[in-house]
Protein backbone atom coordinates (compact mmCIF):
# COMPACT_ATOMS: atom_id res chain seq x y z
CA UNK A 1 0.00 0.00 0.00
CA UNK A 2 1.09 3.54 -0.59
CA UNK A 3 1.94 5.86 2.30
CA UNK A 4 -1.07 6.68 4.47
CA UNK A 5 -2.81 3.38 3.70
CA UNK A 6 -2.82 -0.05 5.33
CA UNK A 7 -3.63 -3.50 4.03
CA UNK A 8 -7.24 -4.61 4.42
CA UNK A 9 -7.69 -7.60 6.80
CA UNK A 10 -9.85 -9.54 4.33
CA UNK A 11 -6.75 -10.84 2.55
CA UNK A 12 -7.79 -9.36 -0.79
CA UNK A 13 -4.74 -7.06 -1.02
CA UNK A 14 -6.90 -3.93 -0.97
CA UNK A 15 -5.70 -0.83 0.87
CA UNK A 16 -7.66 1.35 3.28
CA UNK A 17 -6.88 4.77 4.77
CA UNK A 18 -4.62 4.45 7.79
CA UNK A 19 -6.50 7.38 9.35
CA UNK A 20 -9.48 5.05 9.85
CA UNK A 21 -7.57 3.07 12.50
CA UNK A 22 -8.77 4.10 15.95
CA UNK A 23 -11.05 6.84 14.60
CA UNK A 24 -14.03 5.90 16.78
CA UNK A 25 -15.84 3.96 14.07
CA UNK A 26 -15.68 0.21 13.62
CA UNK A 27 -14.28 -0.94 10.30
CA UNK A 28 -14.83 -4.70 10.26
CA UNK A 29 -16.29 -7.24 7.85
CA UNK A 30 -19.75 -5.72 8.48
CA UNK A 31 -18.63 -2.16 7.71
CA UNK A 32 -20.32 -0.25 4.91
CA UNK A 33 -16.89 1.03 3.85
CA UNK A 34 -15.85 -2.42 2.55
CA UNK A 35 -12.64 -2.05 4.54
CA UNK A 36 -11.99 -4.60 7.26
CA UNK A 37 -9.40 -3.24 9.67
CA UNK A 38 -10.36 -5.46 12.62
CA UNK A 39 -6.98 -7.23 12.66
CA UNK A 40 -5.23 -4.01 13.75
CA UNK A 41 -4.75 -3.28 17.47
CA UNK A 42 -5.88 0.34 17.01
CA UNK A 43 -9.27 -0.82 15.71
CA UNK A 44 -10.14 -3.13 18.62
CA UNK A 45 -11.65 -0.37 20.77
CA UNK A 46 -13.59 0.99 17.79
CA UNK A 47 -15.31 -2.36 17.29
CA UNK A 48 -16.31 -2.97 20.91
CA UNK A 49 -19.91 -2.52 21.91
CA UNK A 50 -20.53 0.64 23.91
CA UNK A 51 -21.86 -1.40 26.82
CA UNK A 52 -18.40 -2.94 27.31
CA UNK A 53 -16.91 0.23 28.76
CA UNK A 54 -17.52 2.52 31.72
CA UNK A 55 -20.17 5.06 30.67
CA UNK A 56 -18.53 8.43 30.06
CA UNK A 57 -15.00 7.02 29.84
CA UNK A 58 -14.55 8.08 26.23
CA UNK A 59 -10.78 7.57 26.16
CA UNK A 60 -10.93 4.21 27.97
CA UNK A 61 -8.75 5.55 30.81
CA UNK A 62 -10.86 3.77 33.46
CA UNK A 63 -11.88 7.12 34.94
CA UNK A 64 -14.20 9.88 33.76
CA UNK A 65 -12.49 13.26 33.84
CA UNK A 66 -11.87 16.49 31.92
CA UNK A 67 -10.06 14.57 29.14
CA UNK A 68 -13.35 12.86 28.30
CA UNK A 69 -15.12 16.25 28.22
CA UNK A 70 -12.52 17.52 25.74
CA UNK A 71 -12.99 14.44 23.52
CA UNK A 72 -16.76 14.99 23.51
CA UNK A 73 -16.41 18.72 22.87
CA UNK A 74 -14.05 18.10 19.95
CA UNK A 75 -16.57 15.65 18.53
CA UNK A 76 -19.43 18.16 18.83
CA UNK A 77 -17.31 20.92 17.27
CA UNK A 78 -16.32 18.46 14.50
CA UNK A 79 -12.62 18.80 15.33
CA UNK A 80 -12.35 15.03 15.70
CA UNK A 81 -14.47 12.03 14.80
CA UNK A 82 -17.34 10.81 16.95
CA UNK A 83 -18.40 7.40 18.11
CA UNK A 84 -21.99 6.34 18.73
CA UNK A 85 -20.74 5.60 22.26
CA UNK A 86 -20.54 9.37 22.80
CA UNK A 87 -24.36 9.62 22.76
CA UNK A 88 -24.52 9.50 26.55
CA UNK A 89 -28.17 10.53 26.82
CA UNK A 90 -29.24 7.98 24.15
CA UNK A 91 -31.23 10.46 22.06
CA UNK A 92 -29.51 9.54 18.75
CA UNK A 93 -27.72 12.89 18.66
CA UNK A 94 -24.36 13.95 20.06
CA UNK A 95 -24.68 17.47 21.44
CA UNK A 96 -24.34 19.71 24.51
CA UNK A 97 -26.77 17.56 26.51
CA UNK A 98 -24.21 14.75 26.37
CA UNK A 99 -21.64 17.09 27.94
CA UNK A 100 -24.12 17.78 30.75
CA UNK A 101 -24.51 14.03 31.31
CA UNK A 102 -20.73 13.66 31.34
CA UNK A 103 -20.29 16.52 33.83
CA UNK A 104 -22.94 14.97 36.10
CA UNK A 105 -20.99 11.69 36.04
CA UNK A 106 -17.82 13.55 37.04
CA UNK A 107 -19.58 15.46 39.82
CA UNK A 108 -21.20 12.34 41.29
Amino acid sequence: CEEGYVLDCNGNNECCPESWLGDGFCHDSNSSTNCNLSCYQQEILDCQECSNYFIGDLNYGFIVNVEDVIILLNCILQISSCSICYDLDSNDDINISDIIVLLNIILD
